[in-house]
């Protein structure tokens, strides 16, 4: 009859699976939840008002220790720029700790932020280690202020545990 449909029944509609990201983890086992999260630009904006605070942050991986992946920097968008987290790890004995292909990816960095002062030839080194040119080598002069992050719990999404 016009007007009057046949009833079809509703096919159920499956999306495909979703694949799981891998991520990689560093250091200290985390002790805080995502509901903790502070953003990196919000410690950025004010690192005197987190100085000795155990936080819990998500940002972008800026560079790698090119050497032995022995620390990471951390941005709000992954930009290479001199404001950053600064997080350190113990030199492993042999091979590398962080991969270089963390770099661009999002990280989720626990510790207590530090408000330190490096030396100039600290300074130097790590962006040596970052691979940074002799003219901008020669730009560091004195000690240099860097935040850091101390005990550092690191997860650095879409990156597997052992890749280079």
């Amino acid at each position: 009859m016009p007007g009057q449909g046949t009833a079809v029944a509703a096919t159920p509609t499956t999306k495909p699976a979703e694949a799981v990201k891998p991520v990689a983890k560093y250091g200290a086992d985390p002790k805080l939840t995502d509901a903790d999260v502070v953003p990196v630009a919000n410690v950025l904006a004010a690192p005197e008002s987190y100085d000795g605070k155990y936080v819990r942050m998500k940002g972008v991986v800026s560079s790698v220790c090119a050497q032995k992946g022995c620390w990471l920097r951390l941005t709000p968008d992954g930009a290479t720029k001199a404001s950053n987290v600064f997080v350190k790890f113990k030199d492993p004995p042999e091979g590398r700790l962080i991969p270089m292909a963390a770099v661009g990816h999002e990280v989720t960095v626990e510790g207590t932020i530090k408000n330190a002062t490096i030396s100039q030839a600290a300074a130097r080194h790590f962006l040596q280690d970052a691979g940074v040119g002799e003219q901008e080598l020669e730009k560091i002069v004195g000690p240099q202020k860097q935040l850091m992050v101390a005990g550092p719990s690191v997860q650095i999404e879409g990156v597997a545990q052992n890749a280079e």
